[in-house]
């Protein structure tokens, strides 16, 4: 008897109300043109080669340096993953993040990148993002999903460090088939700051190591912060294990879209026909700054 892979049953049911709500909206997603990419990669890439299909697994080399802009989406097809000796660089801005998902997310571009149909991405349906010793990489405004594919014997990581330097900012890592970030190797450097580390199914962090990752300041998906079983027991967000260093944590979620303020929706104006009342005014009503 065959088991289905973890994720399936619950992409199969989504993949059908997608295709059902594609097909009253009149939308038949089809494929667009795609940069299809494997094997030893360097050099940038830009929105408009975007996005860039992963057919085999990536790997940066010594002294190279990948670098991805704002806008990219990155899919990758199950087994495939990107191994890192030298740099990843990749910097999109709080408006256009650059993403890394499964070849199946049509939802992030539109596209159906695996022609096969409408269909969404699910927990481990690629490898890992892997930072080798000696590595570097420098991650910001970026969404990572989707990865950490995971067995009976194996579990990989949306972000795996085994001995670089990495840091990730105002991020999402979410949707792990196990670990969101795990840092295997102790003389590996890692720092999440900013960002949202949410629906990854063990851990959202994960340290195999005695060498500490600064994971403060980050959203775990409740305002109670990250579960851990001594530190923080009553926290309901994502998992996080020993030496992880998550406090301070966010209350809030940074990736979401927050309105600026307005002195209409402050109330620092008002108005009643004789009295205009400014924001740094007072009101001899209430006899209050405003």
């Amino acid at each position: 008897m065959s088991l289905a892979r973890p994720g399936s049953v619950a992409r199969s049911f989504l993949t059908t109300l997608f295709a059902i709500a594609s097909l009253l909206l009149g939308v038949v997603p089809f494929a667009h043109a795609a940069t299809l990419v494997s094997g030893t990669v360097s050099g940038a890439w830009t929105s408009s080669g975007s996005p860039y299909v992963v057919t085999g697994s990536l790997y940066v080399a010594p002294g190279s340096t990948l670098s991805i802009d704002s806008g990219v989406v990155v899919k990758l097809y199950f087994g495939t993953g990107l191994t890192v000796d030298g740099t990843l660089d990749v910097h999109g801005t709080a408006s256009d993040k650059a993403v890394f998902t499964s070849v199946k997310d049509d939802l992030v571009d539109g596209q159906d990148s695996s022609n096969d149909g409408p269909t969404i991405g699910a927990p481990g349906d690629w490898n890992s993002i892997v930072f080798n010793p000696g590595s570097t990489g420098s991650i910001s405004n970026a969404a990572i999903r989707y990865g950490g594919w995971t067995c009976f014997t194996c579990a990989f990581a949306n972000v795996a460090n085994k001995g670089g330097n990495v840091t990730i900012t105002d991020s999402a890592i979410a949707n792990a088939g196990w670990y969101g970030i795990r840092q295997t190797d102790p003389g590996a450097s890692t720092v999440i700051h900013g960002s949202s580390i949410t629906g990854n199914a063990g851990y959202g962090v994960y340290n195999d190591t005695t060498t500490v990752v600064d994971a403060t300041n980050d959203w775990w998906g409740a305002a109670s912060g990250p579960f851990h079983p001594t530190q923080n027991p009553s926290g309901t967000g994502n998992r996080v294990s020993d030496y992880v260093n998550f406090a301070p944590y966010l209350s809030y979620d940074p990736m979401a879209v927050v309105p600026t303020p307005s002195l209409s929706t402050l109330g620092q104006f008002k108005e009643d026909g004789t009295t205009a009342i400014a924001e740094g005014g007072t009101t001899t009503d209430a006899g209050a700054i405003l």
